[in-house]
């Protein structure tokens, strides 16, 4: 409703400031309508992140959003929420999760778009406690992400793989490829 509203006010902004003295006054009416659209979707979807999950350990189906990172004692994933199977229901809950597996071969094995039921405890992601220090619980939720938890082996099942690739995705396969032909005639990684 506002984006349309502001659309038409441009627009009657527009024809009513057409003698040449009055254009700054819609250059001005202009440059402040996109900064408060700017704002305002910023806003909506900084809000949007859904971090109100139950707090105990429950299922859920996931789907893998990026490729795995190998840290120094674990396995990082991006995961979008899918389902949650909470006393015997299934619910339909999206949100967007950073999950960590135990560094073992079958979670090196994991790919994008890998479909996965997990067995754990999603919390909001903490911060440190020092003040002057990276805040990585804001930076993932500037990203949409609300959640993370660590996953344990024994704890999650492969149940399918989604092979849909978006535009993207192909994109970054491609990009993929180029990379590996450049190491393989020698190139360095940068």
């Amino acid at each position: 409703y506002i984006a349309s509203f502001l659309v038409l006010l441009l627009a009657s902004a527009g024809f009513l400031f057409k003698r040449y003295a009055n254009r700054w006054l819609f250059g001005a009416l202009l440059s402040a309508t996109l900064f408060l659209s700017g704002v305002g979707f910023s806003l909506s979807y900084l809000q949007e992140v859904e971090t109100n999950f139950p707090k105990d350990t429950n299922v859920y189906r996931i789907e893998l959003t990026s490729k795995p990172i190998a840290k120094e004692r674990s396995i990082q994933i991006s995961a979008d929420i899918k389902t949650i199977y909470q006393k015997g229901e299934e619910h339909s809950k999206p949100g967007k999760a950073v999950l960590y597996f135990e560094k073992v071969q079958a979670a090196n094995q994991l790919k994008k778009g890998d479909m996965l039921l997990i067995s754990a405890q999603l919390s909001p992601p903490e911060t440190d406690g020092n003040p002057d220090s990276f805040d990585y619980a804001k930076y993932l939720h500037r990203h949409g992400i609300g959640l993370s938890s660590f996953v344990k082996q024994g704890r999650w099942k492969k149940v399918g793989h989604n092979s849909k690739l978006s535009f993207k995705d192909m994109a970054l396969l491609q990009r993929e490829k180029v990379l590996s032909i450049y190491h393989v005639q020698g190139w360095s990684k940068d």
